[in-house]
């Protein structure tokens, strides 16, 4: 059956079985700051043929399937998803609906649409419309307008509560305020620092508008995206207007430099001025002078206050801050005497950072050895940004105070070669001219062979301890978050891995700060140059590669994603160890290997819908015929179980990385960790091997993905058997499939029930709380659960089948309070609301019914089956019957290739004593192995 295709403007509330073709013009994430700035959902702007925008979101639990996918300006088809009414406020687009992605949604990249799609969507509001905007949260509008002034307080390197305030003049020579905070910030300030020529055109997309004193202000929201100049056709058209008028304004990037203003002295001519003319005010030189020595008596770093900056005072047991008043001060480190943002911003590298790689046991920071990078200074040449203040040259101070240091990698001029043939185009300022440009993964533009002019590409082995500012060109093979559990997932960094021309890999990691700079960017599989980074050494244990160094990412690094390289970079990368050598890595917890191996059997907790406390076993067999068990927790449990659950075709070879042995009573046993990627068949030239292997073998081996689908395993009946062996005698659990149509909803009993979030009983509702009588929680907290009565009949009978809150959130990909999003009117209990659309849609449609029958549901007051699962005809449909293998009997044939399970999971969430649990004890959910599993 053909699948329509429609457009935007076709489409209405409730589920969509439909193709709509359409571009991903920008995304990004929504985070909770009232909740440590946890991730909530990632929002989307689409724009189909008709030039149509309609918002798009994928909710955190659904992310790890779409995440990797994600590329701004890439045309995708989209099918089987929800249709929604848009909430009132803070709309980013025009329609009053947004999809809504559910666990059936198809989202495939399109090579070939059927009709071309516009490159770009904007919804630019002038001064007249964005005054009557304000203040009233109802929209989210894009500008595009002239920068006239830049206002940063980022301090450097950059901290908490920071802002930029850009000065914009918009076309009708209104001048408003654009405002970013915090991260935001953070990349206005360093790319607007780094550029080589100073912008002269903004676009801003989805702003706040606000009046505040009569004037208009535009503040930026987590969907703001900011371009300059040519990186936007809108852009494009105004920048050549303003170049065309000339209009003389200063340029903006330079507010940010104040060492460009400054007047450049010699050492005597600084030493004459102070004796000469001692400073009433602040005034700054630079001096170009060469390092004679570092005063290594004096130390090289203190600890300061993290409120205040000043010095703490140590006591025995705390740190104490005197202008805080402050006896138990939280301390970080601060560099001296150039001080500390200087010597960050110069070696790329924070004072705490440094102490990791000199830390030693009972050592105090202010005490340690100074780092080499830092007496590796002397001799060297630089150019000092001086700051000159009354305080520096009293009795206890005769020193010159260093705001910045600056060196040749610095804003490098161009080549003396390079005629601009009297144009006035400033794309052309590079070796190669203007159509060089590369799209990075966040749509914004970057001068590819500008930023590798002049340096030649280095190999991983080839690099060392300290800043690096050369070039090396590597395929980025996979990334994974990762997080601090104990904090309530709080992210603290993002780590890859990365392999060179030579097949050496290496991990790079980027913090979390930093991560918004570069996470549009990070494609697996993609090739990318890098430079500008710290090298630094690996940690001892928990190795994830042979290489015992690592690349972290500072505020200077470039990484830029290569269209053609002229180099034969490795596709894959891993490290497999066979059983013998795991063997001699368990309990070590010094290497993180890779296995390939044979998959045998799979034990799944994972619930349906999941809930917490999920993991998953799976028995492979490695080469020498050994059977071992591969153990996946929470997300990663989930991610393999649907997997595995969606597939039509059963796998045969599994490849995990980075996987962490264990031996425990004698048997080994394989944990997966934060950076466990899971590869089928044919999804990697080395599983591709083993599937061939195994074929010819012919193991004979059931089935991995049927020991799932437990509807593969009971008995088809009618209603009418059905119900005569209920009449009978029920003494177990017994499960039947029953094929019937929903004759009508129970609507009188409404449609679900407000549960306890801790024990999912339902819930007492008071005046004012709810009520947990099996918690005995008085303040319970509850959420909405689906519980829906349906009249079922088929040739031979009638019968009533109760279906709850996992049966109906899979079936309509749609969880109960999200339905109740949909249905919600003000001053009306969820439980009281209109029943959605799409359940009441149920009734005169034919379903396969998975039902459970047990003593429990036909006491006195209770006449009904208990429905665990309900098929319908989209699920693992049968291959038509024209398909011919070829005599082809790799099964692993009709799988797509290069999909990953990539789910995030820090190493303290791994607990051995869940992988001790026999296939009995799993079988029982009250046995008392897996209650002690779920509360590990």
């Amino acid at each position: 059956m053909s699948i329509s295709r429609v457009f935007f403007s076709d489409l209405k509330s409730g589920k969509c079985s439909s193709v709509v073709e359409a571009r991903l013009l920008r995304f990004w994430e929504a985070r909770n700051v009232k909740r440590g700035g946890e991730l909530m959902w990632v929002d989307m702007l689409l724009m189909d043929m008709n030039s149509t925008l309609i918002q798009a979101t994928i909710n955190v639990n659904r992310l790890p399937r779409f995440r990797d996918r994600l590329a701004a300006g890439t045309m995708y088809s989209v099918s089987c998803f929800d249709v929604a009414r848009c909430a009132q406020n803070f709309k980013l687009a025009d329609s009053s609906l947004m999809i809504r992605f559910n666990d059936s949604t198809e989202f495939d990249v399109l090579s070939d649409p059927v009709s071309p799609i516009h490159a770009e969507g904007f919804r630019f509001r002038n001064q007249t419309e964005l005054v009557g905007l304000a203040n009233t949260n109802t929209q989210l509008p894009d500008i595009i307008g002239e920068i006239v002034a830049v206002k940063s307080t980022v301090s450097d390197p950059p901290e908490d509560k920071n802002s930029v305030m850009v000065t914009v003049k918009l076309e009708n020579d209104v001048s408003v305020t654009l405002s970013l905070f915090d991260a935001q910030a953070v990349s206005f300030h360093q790319k607007l620092g780094g550029m080589r020529d100073d912008p002269k055109v903004i676009v801003a997309t989805s702003i706040n508008p606000k009046m505040v004193g009569g004037r208009l202000f535009l503040n930026a929201t987590s969907g703001t995206h900011v371009y300059y100049d040519k990186e936007t056709h809108a852009g494009e058209s105004l920048f050549y207007r303003l170049v065309a008028r000339d209009t003389g304004l200063p340029s903006a990037a330079p507010l940010l430099k104040s060492y460009a203003k400054v007047e450049p002295v010699t050492i005597a001519e600084l030493n004459h001025f102070i004796t000469t003319d001692p400073p009433q005010q602040e005034i700054d030189f630079l001096c170009t002078a060469r390092v004679s020595r570092v005063e290594a008596d004096k130390g090289w770093c203190y600890v300061a206050c993290s409120k205040c900056s000043k010095k703490l005072q140590r006591t025995v047991t705390s740190f104490e801050c005197a202008r805080c008043n402050n006896p138990h001060a939280v301390g970080s480190l601060r560099t001296f005497v150039c001080f500390d943002g200087v010597m960050t911003k110069l070696h790329n590298l924070r004072a705490s950072e440094a102490v990791q790689l000199l830390a030693e046991e009972g050592v105090n920071p202010e005490d340690s050895v100074m780092p080499p990078f830092v007496a590796g200074m002397e001799g060297k040449t630089y150019t000092f940004q001086v700051r000159v203040t009354p305080y520096n040259f009293t009795v206890n101070h005769q020193t010159f105070t260093v705001s910045r240091i600056i060196n040749e990698v610095e804003r490098a001029p161009a080549p003396e070669f390079v005629d601009d043939e009297g144009d006035d185009n400033d794309d052309d300022d590079a070796p190669d001219g203007p159509n060089n440009r590369e799209k990075s993964g966040s749509g914004k533009g970057n001068c590819e062979s500008s930023k590798r002019a002049g340096k030649e590409p280095v190999s991983n082995v080839h690099l060392k301890c300290g800043p690096c500012f050369s070039t090396v060109e590597c395929r980025l093979l996979r990334f994974w978050e990762v997080k601090n559990m104990k904090q309530g997932g709080e992210l603290r960094r993002l780590s890859m891995l990365i392999v060179d021309l030579n097949g050496t890999i290496m991990v790079a990691s980027i913090s979390a700060k930093r991560l918004i700079i570069f996470r549009s960017r990070l494609i697996a599989g993609a090739v990318y140059s890098v430079s500008g980074f710290f090298v630094a050494e690996c940690a001892p244990t928990l190795r994830l590669t042979d290489s015992p160094l690592m690349i972290m990412f500072n505020d200077l690094t470039s990484f830029d994603m290569l269209s053609v390289t002229g180099l034969e970079l490795p596709v894959e990368g891993f490290r497999f160890r066979n059983e013998a050598e795991l063997l001699g890595l368990t309990n070590a917890s010094t290497e993180l290997p890779d296995i390939v191996a044979e998959l045998s059997a799979v034990k799944s907790t994972v619930n349906d819908p999941p809930k917490g406390k999920n993991h998953v076993m799976a028995t492979i067999k490695m080469d020498k015929g050994g059977s071992v068990i591969l153990s996946l927790f929470d997300c990663q449990a989930i991610a393999f179980h649907r997997r595995l659950d969606s597939m039509r075709v059963d796998p045969k070879v599994v490849v995990a990385t980075n996987v962490k042995p264990r031996k425990i009573g004698g048997h080994l046993f394989l944990y997966a960790i934060s950076g466990t990627h899971i590869y089928f068949d044919k999804e990697t030239s080395t599983g591709q091997a083993c599937l061939s292997r195994l074929v010819n073998i012919c193991t004979g081996h059931t089935p991995v993905a049927a020991l799932i689908r437990k509807v593969a395993k009971v008995e088809p009946v009618t209603m009418a058997e059905l119900n005569s062996f209920v009449a009978a005698a029920v003494s177990d659990d017994i499960e039947y499939m029953c094929t019937g149509t929903v004759l009508r909803l129970d609507s009188e009993k409404g449609w679900c029930y407000i549960a306890c979030v801790k024990c999912g009983r339902k819930l007492k509702r008071t005046d004012s709380v709810f009520v947990c009588m099996h918690c005995e929680n008085y303040h319970a907290v509850g959420v909405p659960r689906y519980r829906v009565e349906l009249a079922i009949a088929d040739d031979t009978d009638e019968g009533i089948f109760v279906c709850y809150d996992g049966t109906m959130a899979k079936l309509h990909g749609l969880e109960a309070y999200e339905a109740g999003l949909i249905t919600a009117k003000d001053g009306v209990n969820p439980e009281d609301s209109q029943v959605p659309p799409f359940v009441s849609d149920m009734q005169g449609k034919t379903y396969t019914f998975h039902v459970k029958l047990a003593t429990y549901d036909f006491t006195a007051g209770r006449q009904s089956f208990t429905v665990t699962r309900i098929i319908n005809m989209n699920e693992r449909l049968p291959l038509p019957e024209f398909v011919d293998h070829g005599g082809d009997e790799s099964i692993g044939g009709s799988m797509g290739v290069n999909h990953q399970i990539h789910a995030d999971v820090d190493y303290d969430m791994v607990s051995g004593e869940a992988s001790l649990i026999s296939a009995t004890e799993l079988s029982d959910p009250a046995s008392p192995a897996v209650k002690k599993a779920r509360k590990t």
